[in-house]
């Protein structure tokens, strides 16, 4: 979702995300509302999170507005679906905006975003993700997405573990089939790694 802050096209925007099981939110500043610009901040989140996005970013729903446009090419780069909420109905991605709701305590609506410091952003941001939910048993989203963030680093080094001890045991396994094995470190596709997951 994008919020703006005084309408023109000269500028910054705030790209927002709310990852929906944990509500960690994002706050991404990026210097228009433009799909390149859009893709631009996610190509960036994806570098950050590497190959881990396709586990924390399994989906994105988002507006039908055409600085969205581009985004559906994310399906072709990553694991990650998209999918575009039904036109006028916000609340097909409540969650997000209510976070949005949040962003304008401390950033009235009309209120130029270009004056707000990437610093600024971020606090607001940590402010948003330190407030304790209901939904989350009274956690905060940051440290349910700690959490989650964890699970997924060790079970992505566990099945990388196995796996290679998979390979040293085997020793003298055909060729094509050790190679299997090679490239399945850390991959989800390989068929003996989804074998260990089971």
């Amino acid at each position: 979702h994008l919020v703006l802050g005084h309408k023109t096209k000269d500028d910054d925007v705030l790209l927002t995300l709310c990852e929906r099981k944990t509500r960690q939110f994002f706050m991404i500043k990026i210097e228009d509302k433009t799909s390149a610009s859009v893709m631009k901040a996610f190509d960036k989140l994806r570098e950050y999170y590497g190959s881990k996005w396709n586990q924390i970013f399994k989906s994105i729903t988002t507006d039908n507005g055409s600085e969205f446009a581009d985004l559906s090419d994310l399906e072709q780069v990553s694991k990650t679906l998209v999918y575009y909420a039904h036109p006028y109905t916000s609340c097909d991605k409540g969650s997000v905006e209510r976070h949005n709701g949040l962003i304008r305590r401390y950033i009235p609506k009309g209120d130029r975003m270009d004056k707000y410091s990437v610093e600024d952003i971020a606090k607001i941001e940590v402010w948003c993700n330190s407030l304790p939910r209901k939904i989350l048993n009274y956690k905060t989203p940051e440290e349910y997405f700690d959490t989650e963030l964890d699970r997924i680093y060790r079970r992505t080094e566990e099945i990388s573990g196995l796996a290679k001890e998979l390979t040293e045991d085997l020793g003298d396994v055909p060729v094509e089939f050790g190679d299997l094995l090679g490239t399945a470190t850390g991959a989800e596709e390989a068929p003996v790694v989804k074998l260990l997951q089971t």
